[in-house]
Parts: C-alpha cells; sequence; structure tokens
C-alpha cells in the first residue's frame, strides 16, 4: 500500500528543472534571504553603490542584480529565469546562458556607474555616488531581449485598459 518516496532525481526529471535555474534561483533566494535576516550595513554590501565600487567593493557590479528588496521581486525574476530557460538554454546550451546572466548583470552595473559618476561630477550631488541600488531588471531586460532574438517574427502585442486596439 506504501509507494516508495520519489528520489530528487526522479522529480527534476519530471519536472525538467535545469541545474542553471536551480542554481540562479537559488542566488536570488539566498541574496534575499541574506539582506532581509541582517538588515544592517553590512546587507548593503551585495548591493550596488558607486561610491563602494570606487573604493574596492567591485563584486557589487555583479552581486547587485542578484540582489531583491522585495519578495514578489524575487518570485517574478525566478519565474522568468525558469520560464526564458526552457527556450534560451538549449540554443545557446548551460554554459553560455549562464555567462549570458554574468556578462548581462555586469554590464548592467557598469553602465550604471558611469551614469551616476557622470551625474555626480555634471551636479556635484552626492547623492549619487551614496544610494544603494539592486535588482534584476537589466538581466530580465536582457532576457527579453534573448527571447524576441529566438523568436524574432512573432509580434509582441501590449494592451491597455483605456486603448482598446492596443499597441503593437
Amino acid at each position: 500500500f506504501m509507494q516508495p518516496i520519489a528520489s530528487l532525481q526522479q522529480i527534476q526529471s519530471k519536472i525538467r528543472i535545469s541545474p542553471s535555474v536551480v542554481g540562479v534561483s537559488g542566488v536570488y533566494i539566498l541574496f534575499y534571504l541574506i539582506t532581509e535576516l541582517l538588515h544592517t550595513q553590512k546587507s548593503h554590501a551585495l548591493e550596488f553603490t558607486p561610491a563602494d565600487v570606487f573604493t574596492g567593493s567591485i563584486w557589487q557590479l555583479v552581486t547587485a542584480g542578484f540582489t531583491e528588496n522585495y519578495l514578489l521581486c524575487v518570485v517574478c525574476n525566478v519565474a522568468l529565469i525558469a520560464v526564458s530557460n526552457r527556450f534560451l538554454e538549449p540554443v545557446w546550451g548551460t554554459v553560455e546562458y549562464l555567462k549570458f546572466i554574468g556578462v548581462v548583470n555586469l554590464a548592467t552595473y557598469s553602465l550604471n556607474l558611469v551614469i551616476y559618476f557622470v551625474g555626480y561630477v555634471a551636479l556635484r550631488e552626492e547623492s549619487f555616488l551614496y544610494a544603494p541600488f539592486c535588482g534584476g531588471q537589466g538581466l530580465l531586460a536582457g532576457i527579453l531581449v534573448g527571447l524576441k532574438q529566438l523568436i524574432p517574427d512573432h509580434v509582441w502585442c501590449v494592451r491597455f485598459p483605456q486603448c482598446a486596439s492596443g499597441i503593437c
């Protein structure tokens, strides 16, 4: 009457969860838990702060893309990573997919560093150097571009409630 408990490999083969999705999702969840549990100045070490990067905290250029302040953002990021992985990883391969994630995160916050430094130089406003930023918006935009490149003929239509025809 009792059936044996399925092994993790059996469950993973039925759900088809890629190790790259598990890894990236795990990083998002781990960084969220670190920022939520610590609630100290040290929890901002994962977020991007231009002044900190200039003083040697180079890792923030990569970790900020995986750091979220809200659980809903973590859930949305993990969901988009899981869905996009089903399309992008078979075409690109696991290594290229993970390189893509790393390069997009690094490029996003490197450009932010340049923009905020130019803003500081132009306006002499110190808040540009000391405000912490984080989030995977750049990665999500990069994934959407990758999906659009993979399916170029598909027309993406956005409909707004006040506009009956929508914008295509």
